[in-house]
């Protein structure tokens, strides 16, 4: 018979508990989705842990969309769009103001039509700090045009120091630039500071990244005021529990725009249709493997342009790649295929 597999990335540090909380998943049948995360949620002690819930959620609804031979997206209710726009986050790039602006002129032309760049100064440096971020958004902004969008985010400059007062002086200098958002501008618990920014910029914030469920959400909203909640499906519970949080969102107007690791799509993008197992070794980042049969399918690239990633119209796994050749007959709730067989390490390739 075939097998059917669902993949999903671990990061350093929860390999273990991932392991000893996926054993629970053997001889359940991985269709019910929403009675694990509950089994799962229920364990005050995992419930602590939501990565390892969420690489186990993720994990099975790969699994469940090559069994229903049917992309995830479909099983949420199908798209709402045909393409999803991309922007082009700036990480890793110069923040010399020079090179910065050559650079988005750069991904511009590549048909980028948002981008967002990080800010290198924090309160710390006073007015001195104010100068060279505005410096850096100013250049990007004269090479990009009007049309362009820039977010910006604080986060990696260490926005603990930052004052309401800082902020707020920051946040008001960088209006003149139209910047879409203000990402992370203090510390993620700082929810009164949050609220108090927002109320006086004219620029929209976001940030949420650090709150893992829809109640955590509920409560970022209420209190901290953003504009755009930015729930990772990793630290969030999976897409059980993203969904519910998004669902949340939408009750207040609130836009969700989710943040991700790009360790994900590095360590899946290296592995070969069909992977030898690797035995688990403790701080190695790898893939954790549940199977309904011992014999992984193979996957090939989902199609994207530069500015918009195309939503695919065949089986995906929850990484955006897509699944070929699984048959459905396995779809049926009462089918013995269709229960969980097997947990796996794969190790990613060293780069």
């Amino acid at each position: 018979m075939g097998g059917l597999t669902g993949l999903q990335f671990v990061s350093n540090g929860f390999e273990g508990d991932v392991k000893a909380a996926g054993e629970q998943l053997i001889g359940m049948n991985p269709l019910h989705t929403e009675a694990i995360f509950e089994m799962f949620y229920s364990n005050v002690g995992l419930r602590q842990r939501m990565p390892v819930i969420a690489v186990l959620d993720l994990a099975l609804w790969d699994l469940v969309g090559k069994i229903r031979n049917a992309p995830v997206y479909e099983l949420l209710g199908g798209p709402v769009r045909e393409r999803v726009r991309a922007y082009a986050g700036m990480l890793g790039f110069s923040m010399d103001p020079g090179a910065a602006a050559e650079a988005s002129a750069e991904y511009a032309g590549k048909g980028f039509t948002a981008m967002k760049w990080y800010l290198p100064y924090n309160g710390s440096y006073g007015d001195e700090g104010i100068e060279g971020n505005i410096a850096l958004i100013k250049a990007v902004r004269e090479a990009v045009g009007p049309n362009v969008e820039i977010m910006t985010d604080w986060l990696l400059s260490q926005p603990r120091v930052n004052s309401i007062l800082w902020a707020t002086r920051m946040a008001r200098r960088l209006e003149e630039f139209d910047v879409t958002w203000i990402e992370e501008p203090f510390s993620f618990d700082d929810l009164d500071a949050h609220r108090k920014l927002s109320e006086a910029t004219s620029i929209p914030l976001a940030f949420g990244e650090h709150f893992y469920n829809r109640w955590q959400m509920r409560q970022v909203i209420e209190q901290g005021n953003p504009t755009v909640v930015q729930p990772d499906p990793i630290w969030a519970g999976g897409i059980s529990e993203m969904r519910k949080i998004i669902a949340v969102a939408s009750m207040y107007g609130v836009a969700a725009v989710p943040h991700g690791s790009h360790a994900v799509t590095r360590c899946t993008s290296s592995l070969p249709s069909r992977s030898a197992t690797a035995r688990l070794v403790s701080g190695q980042s790898g893939l954790i493997r549940i199977a309904s049969i011992s014999t992984p399918t193979s996957t090939s690239q989902s199609t994207a342009t530069t500015s918009h990633r195309q939503v695919p119209d065949s089986g995906m796994n929850s990484t955006g790649r897509r699944s070929s050749g699984v048959r459905n007959s396995s779809a049926r709730l009462n089918d013995p295929a269709a229960s969980v067989r097997l947990l796996q390490w794969l190790s990613c390739p060293a780069r």
